[in-house]
């Protein structure tokens, strides 16, 4: 059975980002479907910081106002969804794995979740082309990719 854990960007436009090529009825879609087949998902808490920060930072840049609420909304849709088991971030073996990545690669939030899906033995569905240089193939997905064998 797969245990998978969604990267930052399933989750934006649960607050209120829209993407172009990932949309909210996708995800919804795609989340159903996981569930359908059994399949766990899971998430990083830092994700929802991440998302959160990402919320209000384009909130600000392209002055929307709507957006400064979607950033709250968002981590309540999340953290209520009973089909998202939200994964703590600060244990050790996560940290130190974490450490290891930053050495070559610089976003702290992807060195969490790259972190957290290898040392809790995740498949990673991921858009981020750099997770390839830390995870293995095998346990790595872009969302196409995913769905396809589903």
């Amino acid at each position: 059975m797969y245990r998978v854990i969604f990267d930052t960007t399933y989750i934006l436009p649960s607050f209120g980002i829209e993407l172009e090529e990932i949309s909210r009825r996708d995800i919804k879609t795609l989340v159903e479907k996981l569930m359908k087949k059994g399949i766990n998902l899971y998430l990083s808490r830092i994700s929802l910081l991440e998302a959160y920060l990402k919320t209000i930072s384009i909130a600000r840049k392209k002055k929307i106002q709507e957006l400064f609420p979607k950033a709250i909304e968002g981590i309540k849709i999340i953290t209520n969804d009973e089909n998202i088991i939200v994964l703590d971030y600060l244990e050790e073996d996560i940290l130190e794995e974490a450490n290891r990545i930053m050495q070559r690669h610089y976003d702290p939030f992807d060195a969490i979740i790259f972190a957290t899906a290898i040392t809790k033995d995740l498949y990673l569905l991921t858009e981020d082309k750099e997770a390839s240089r830390f995870i293995k193939r095998k346990k790595l997905f872009s969302l196409n990719e995913f769905i396809s064998i589903l």
